[in-house]
C-alpha cells in the first residue's frame, strides 16, 4: 500500500482527501460545527479531544474520519449520528455527508488539544491531572449520591 505523505503517513487521513495544507485535515467551517457535538462520556467537544481526523468539502459533498477514544465505545453510533445531524443543521446545501469511524491510527490522549486539556481540567502544557480533572468530578458525584 502506498502511503501518501502529505497526510504525515496517516492512512486514514490520507484516504479522506487530506492534501497536506493544515495539520490537522479540518476545514476550519466544519471544525466550527464539529465543535458543537459533545462525547457524551467526557463532556468535552469531539475535535477538541482529537477524535477528528479529517473533515473536508469534497466533490460529493462533506466527508468527516473520525475515531472514538476506544473501538469498543458504546456510543460510536450516537456520536456518528450527531456529527451527521450537526452538519445537515449547518450545511443543508451539501449534497451528501459521509461519517466514517477509522480506528487507524488508534486514539490516545495525545490527540487532545489545549482547549480539550483545559476542559478536562489537565494542565495544557505538562498533561498533568488537576483535583478538577473529568475523573475526579465524577467520581465526586458518586459520593453525593
Amino acid at each position: 500500500m502506498t502511503v501518501d505523505r502529505r497526510c504525515d503517513g496517516d492512512p486514514a487521513r490520507a484516504e479522506a482527501g487530506c492534501d497536506g495544507r493544515t495539520a490537522d485535515c479540518l476545514d476550519p467551517d466544519i471544525a466550527r460545527v464539529l465543535r458543537t457535538v459533545t462525547d457524551p462520556e467526557l463532556g468535552v467537544n469531539i475535535a477538541d479531544l482529537g477524535l477528528v481526523y479529517a473533515a473536508l468539502w469534497t466533490p460529493t459533498g462533506i466527508r468527516v474520519v473520525m475515531t472514538t477514544t476506544s473501538p469498543s465505545c458504546p456510543v460510536a453510533e450516537v456520536l456518528t449520528d450527531e456529527v451527521r445531524g450537526a452538519l445537515k443543521r449547518a450545511f443543508p446545501e451539501a449534497t451528501g455527508i459521509a461519517v466514517e469511524l477509522a480506528f487507524t491510527p488508534p486514539w490516545s490522549p495525545d490527540r487532545i488539544n489545549a482547549a480539550g486539556r483545559d476542559a478536562l481540567g489537565w494542565n495544557s502544557t505538562t498533561a498533568t491531572r488537576s483535583p478538577f480533572s473529568w475523573p475526579s468530578r465524577l467520581f465526586a458525584s458518586f459520593r453525593r449520591h
